[in-house]
């Protein structure tokens, strides 16, 4: 509170105005710069009294929390208008968030939703010795730098810029060299080597597209001449994530 000055004579407007009230509703005389905790709010609400725009300016608590994994601030109470900077542990990075309406809401960025775009879009196990897919059978030889499409479809973004996330998994029976690839158009989003026999995947990744209709597929990339292919089992889908 404001300091007295020697032989002031002790009012009730001064002691008003030079000291810390403190009362659940607001003084009845008002003085300018005075400082009214608000004991109706939990936890007290701090105000200073600005006698030029006849209001009283509301200061909110600045908080500061450690969290892990994208956790929101625990900090309670707290009143609407209060802030949390927030560090993220895991992530290494840091955000803003803000008390309002009964909740914290991150202020520091996007808001993120995920869009299906198609189905899965799955191939039929196969046995040893029956055609799997429309490429070939056991035994069948290709030539080194040969891409055998395994699955194949469109998209169409709803909008232009969009992210589309594509997800592949499943299981090579029999190879002796290559890769399994991922493309969103003609990107390669997605390169997994299979170099074992009965090598198993399961791959996520992406790339920005437009609103036009794009192909995406999983194709398989002989590396040596000769390979042995059986896929005895594949699916795969894709999302639009979108930020706004």
């Amino acid at each position: 509170m404001a300091e007295y000055e020697t032989n002031a004579l002790r009012t009730a407007a001064l002691s008003n105005q030079k000291s810390i009230y403190v009362g659940a509703a607001a003084p009845t005389t008002p003085y300018d710069g005075q400082e009214w905790h608000c004991t109706s709010s939990d936890p007290p609400l701090v105000l200073v009294y600005d006698a030029t725009n006849t209001m009283w300016m509301e200061h909110h608590a600045r908080y500061y929390e450690e969290v892990v994994s994208g956790q929101t601030p625990s900090i309670t109470p707290a009143l609407n208008g209060d802030g949390c900077t927030v560090y993220d542990t895991e992530q290494s990075s840091a955000s803003y968030y803000a008390y309002a309406n009964g909740s914290w809401r991150n202020m520091g960025g996007a808001l993120v939703r995920v869009y299906p775009n198609i189905d899965v879009v799955e191939g039929t196990t196969k046995a040893k010795g029956v055609t799997a897919f429309n490429w070939g059978t056991e035994g069948a030889r290709v030539t080194d730098g040969q891409r055998l499409t395994l699955i194949s479809t469109n998209i169409t973004s709803n909008n232009s810029g969009d992210y589309a996330l594509m997800f592949i998994g499943g299981t090579m029976a029999e190879t002796l060299n290559g890769s399994i690839e991922g493309y969103i158009g003609s990107t390669v989003v997605i390169r997994q080597g299979l170099t074992t026999t009965g090598t198993s995947y399961s791959l996520c990744s992406g790339v920005v597209i437009s609103d036009t209709s794009t192909n995406i597929s999983v194709k398989h990339l002989a590396t040596v001449s000769g390979d042995q292919l059986l896929e005895t089992g594949l699916s795969m889908v894709t999302v639009i994530v979108k930020a706004e």
